[in-house]
């Protein structure tokens, strides 16, 4: 799988929660991935080639008020094996990050140990309003 480009805007005055259902093909002929045995990991650097990460995400069990990437298959009747993923940021990650544009990308290790290129963005942290 090459990884896609997929972009994330954020604000310093409201978490980001965001849920995704990957899935690859037309419409018609879509299969969704398996993460079944998979952990993510996502990093937010100005430039890639910095030393310095203002965010690191990687997944696990959520815990209430942290930020991280939680993997899940819904279960349900209609939705079983159309896994999920959600990206969490709380506000008070996103208040340390200084405004402006940085590079992100979410890599997905395989139960094989192989690391996968899932997407690459750009990651805009702007000041929100309501502080």
């Amino acid at each position: 799988m090459s990884a896609f480009t997929v972009s994330l805007e954020t604000f310093t005055d409201a978490d980001y929660a965001q849920s995704f259902r990957w899935q690859l093909g037309a419409a018609e002929d879509r299969v969704f991935y398996d993460f079944t045995g998979c952990s993510m990991e996502m990093m937010v650097r100005k430039v890639a080639e910095d030393v310095e990460v203002f965010l690191k995400l990687e997944s696990g069990p959520p815990i209430n008020g942290e930020s991280g990437i939680d993997i899940y298959d819904p279960g349900t009747e209609t939705t079983a094996g159309m896994w999920e993923f959600a990206v969490i940021i709380v506000k008070e990650d996103l208040q340390r990050i200084p405004e402006g544009v940085y590079e992100q990308s979410l890599i997905v290790r395989n139960p094989d140990g192989f690391y996968q290129d899932l997407w690459r963005g750009a990651f805009t942290n702007k000041v929100g309003p309501t502080r």
